[in-house]
C-alpha cells in the first residue's frame, strides 16, 4: 500500500518536456478539488468500520472521529495536558513558545481527530444493545469513557503533492507499547488512500529517538525536502524571499551570531534585499513579533525531521 520516498514511482528514461502552465494549473485544481473533498467528509472513521475497536490480550479501545473546532472543552483540556505531558521533555526551554502553537493548532476548523476511548463493560453492553434494536451505533461517543490518547491529521499541499499530514500523534504512556500505534498509522494510511492523497507526512522532533524508529520501522523515511536536511541559512534566505521579510529585522535578530552576518548580508546583495538606513529606529514590538518568528523557525526546521510515506 505504501513506499518509502526513494521507491516513489517515476517515469520511465528519456528526456520529458517540462509541464505547460495550462498542465500545471490544471493539476494546482485538481489537487485543490482532492482537498476540499477530503475535508468535506464528516466523518472519515466511518468507512472503517473494522477499525472501530482495537483489542489485544484482554486489552480494548474504541475510536471516534472529532473535529478541531468542535472538541468539547473536557476535551480540548485533554489533549492540552497530554501535549504538555509527552512533548514538554522533548522541546525543553521551547516548550513554553511550542505549546501556544501547538494550542492554535489544535482548535482549527481543518484539524481532523482520532480519539482513543475505553469504556466500562456497561457502556459497551448498551451500545451493542442499541445496535440489536436497531439504532445505529457504529462506535461509542468519549463522552462516557475515558480518553487515552488522540491523532491529530489535516488534508493539505505539500510540495506540490495532496498530503495527509499527521499533526500529532499521542498515547499515555499506559497504553504504549501495545501496538495502538502501529494500527492507527494502518488507520491514517487507508483513510489518505480513500481521499486519493498521494503520501502520508509528519514531523519528528531528531531528539525523539523512539519515535524515529517507530516510523522507520514502519517504512518512513526523512523526506528530501525535509527543513533538517537544507542548511539554515538558506531556509531562512528562502523565508524572505517567500514572505518578504524585510532584511532589518533579520539583521536585527542575528545581531548576536556574528559569525552569520557577513554570509546573511552577501546572500541579501545577492537577493538584491537593501537593509534600511532606519532599521534601528523600528518598532520594538514588531521586531520583536518577527525575530521570536524567525527564532521559532530556525530552531523547529534545525531540530524535526519531516517523515514521509508515498502511496500506491
Amino acid at each position: 500500500m505504501a513506499t518509502a520516498e526513494n521507491k516513489r514511482p517515476r517515469s520511465s528514461g528519456g528526456v520529458e518536456r517540462p509541464p505547460s502552465r495550462k498542465e500545471i494549473l490544471g493539476r494546482k485544481k485538481a489537487i485543490k478539488e482532492l482537498i476540499r473533498k477530503a475535508v468535506a467528509v464528516k466523518d472519515h472513521l466511518a468507512q472503517f468500520p473494522d477499525f472501530h475497536k482495537y483489542e489485544r490480550s484482554g486489552f480494548s479501545i474504541y475510536l471516534e472521529s472529532g473535529h478541531g473546532n468542535q472538541l468539547p472543552v473536557p476535551t480540548r483540556k485533554y489533549i492540552q495536558n497530554l501535549l504538555k505531558a509527552n512533548m514538554k521533555g522533548t522541546y525543553g526551554s521551547e516548550w513554553t513558545s511550542e505549546e501556544k502553537i501547538k494550542r492554535r493548532e489544535m482548535v482549527a476548523p481543518e484539524a481532523r481527530y482520532i480519539l482513543i476511548c475505553q469504556y466500562a463493560d456497561s457502556d459497551i453492553a448498551k451500545c451493542f444493545m442499541k445496535q440489536d434494536s436497531g439504532v445505529e451505533c457504529a462506535h461509542v461517543t468519549c463522552r462516557g469513557g475515558r480518553l487515552l490518547g488522540f491523532v491529530h491529521y489535516r488534508f493539505v499541499v505539500e510540495e506540490d503533492v495532496p498530503v495527509l499530514y499527521v499533526y500529532e500523534l499521542q498515547l499515555e504512556s499506559s497504553v504504549q507499547g501495545k501496538g495502538l500505534g502501529k494500527f492507527l498509522m494502518q488507520l491514517i494510511e487507508l483513510i489518505a488512500c480513500k481521499s486519493q492523497m498521494e503520501a502520508v507526512m509528519l514531523t519528528v522532533q531528531k531528539s525523539n529517538t523512539d519515535a524515529m524508529a517507530f516510523y522507520n520501522n514502519l517504512g518512513y523515511v526523512i523526506s528530501s525536502t525535509s527543513p533538517s536536511r537544507v542548511d539554515p541559512l538558506v531556509l531562512l534566505y528562502q523565508e524572505i524571499v517567500s514572505t518578504g521579510t524585510r532584511y532589518l529585522y533579520v539583521d536585527s535578530f542575528i545581531f548576536h551570531r556574528l559569525e552569520f552576518i557577513e554570509a546573511m548580508r552577501s546572500c541579501a546583495r545577492h537577493l538584491n534585499l537593501k537593509p534600511s538606513a532606519n532599521w534601528r529606529k523600528a518598532s520594538n514590538a514588531r521586531g520583536s513579533t518577527t525575530r521570536l518568528w524567525l527564532h521559532n523557525k530556525l530552531w523547529r526546521d534545525a531540530t524535526a525531521h519531516v517523515f514521509v510515506i508515498y502511496l500506491e
